[in-house]
């Protein structure tokens, strides 16, 4: 099955390149596009670049990152940002809003605070999910 819009969240760190890499690969073969979400959780405290004020900037930076890699692979891509306590929702309601027909996550099975979806929201993702969820490691 080929996707027409793939939602990918992003947390901006190494643990979700396999995801965005197979986003923007299986986009570019279906002809379709990308969403690319950052959810930032209130009160985490990422590890900023220098010159990085808070973490609603530091959502943009990532933001940023991936849309230059879409437009290098000739993929439409649209951007949003979050702050929320609950990723799931959040992801769920971006997906709904943007009318995706996929969710690429990344989830390494452990929760740490530099991963984009903890175990347990990745496990909730899936099961209240109405389209197809892939997890990426």
């Amino acid at each position: 099955m080929m996707f027409k819009t793939i939602l990918v969240p992003i947390c901006g760190s190494d643990l979700t390149k396999p995801a965005e890499d197979a986003a923007i690969e299986c986009a570019r073969r279906a002809g379709g596009s990308v969403v690319v979400l950052s959810v930032t959780h209130p009160g985490t405290c990422d590890l900023p670049a220098p010159d990085v004020a808070d973490p609603m900037t530091l959502a943009e930076h990532r933001l940023t990152a991936f849309l230059d890699r879409c437009q290098d692979a000739d993929i439409p891509c649209q951007c949003s940002i979050a702050l929320a306590y609950a990723p799931c929702e959040q992801i769920l309601q971006a997906a709904a809003e943007f009318e995706c027909d996929a969710i690429f996550i990344a989830c390494d099975g452990e929760c740490s605070a530099t991963q984009v979806l903890p175990a347990s929201e990745a496990q909730k993702l899936l099961a209240c999910a109405n389209m197809p969820v892939m997890v990426f490691r």
